[in-house]
Order: structure tokens, then sequence, then C-alpha cells
């Protein structure tokens, strides 16, 4: 199922308990194959930034007018995409500095429960081939 991610200017009446609310919310009323799954808030940019999960963008559209979010900044179909944790980015970046030529151990550590789909990300983004 395709992810989205949705940044929504605050009000200046925004209240978190209030939006954390209509998570609750969303859980009851919206059908099963819309799901918001994570929300970030960003105080000093008076914006909050919500994951969701459906069908289509237009879903995410219909799902986030029927629980009353509005200012919606921007919406982005979230494609091929995983999460860089920044400890094992930093151990990445160590074994890079050590041996610029082949992947190393530390570099296969890093992967963990990705396989090694992150070492491989990061590789290509790095011009390394990937090794075996």
């Amino acid at each position: 199922m395709p992810n989205f991610l949705v940044t929504h200017r605050t009000a200046e009446s925004f209240c978190l308990d209030e939006f954390l609310s209509l998570e609750k919310r969303a859980v009851r009323v919206l059908p099963r194959e819309i799901k918001w799954t994570m929300s970030w808030y960003l105080p000093q940019e008076e914006e909050v930034m919500t994951q969701w999960e459906a069908p289509t963008e237009q879903a995410v559209r219909v799902a986030m007018e029927r629980l009353g979010m509005c200012h919606q900044l921007a919406l982005l179909k979230i494609e091929n995409a995983m999460p860089v944790f920044p400890k094992r980015y930093a151990a990445y970046r160590q074994a890079r500095a050590a041996s610029s030529k082949r992947i190393s151990h530390g570099e296969r550590e890093l992967s963990g429960a990705y396989g090694e789909s992150i070492a491989t990300l990061l590789q290509t983004r790095a011009g390394m081939p990937h090794a075996k």
C-alpha cells in the first residue's frame, strides 16, 4: 500500500492535545484501508507532518477533509523509502572513511533488519559497487 507524507500549517490556536484526539478519531471513522501511521510536530516552523497509508492520494485528501484537517502545504507520495538511523549512518560514515573501495564488515552490520538494502542504498549514493 502506498505511503504519503503531508505537511500542515498549524493555526495560531493549535493545541497538541486536540491534534492527538484527531488521530484517535481517525481510527474510529476512517475506512480500514486508510491509516494515519505517524505524526511530527515542528513548533519552530508552525507545522505538523503526518504520514498516511492509503490506496491513493485522493483517499488521503478525503480522509483529512473528513477529519477537518485543513491548511495542507504539501502532499508527497513516498516510494521506495526506508528509515535511516543516525547511529547506523555514523557507523557507515566511519566504515566508508576506512575503506572507500569495497564494503566493510561495519557497513554490512549497518543494514540490520533491512537485510542489505540500506547498505546498497548508501553505496549507490556514494558511487560504490555493491559487494555480496
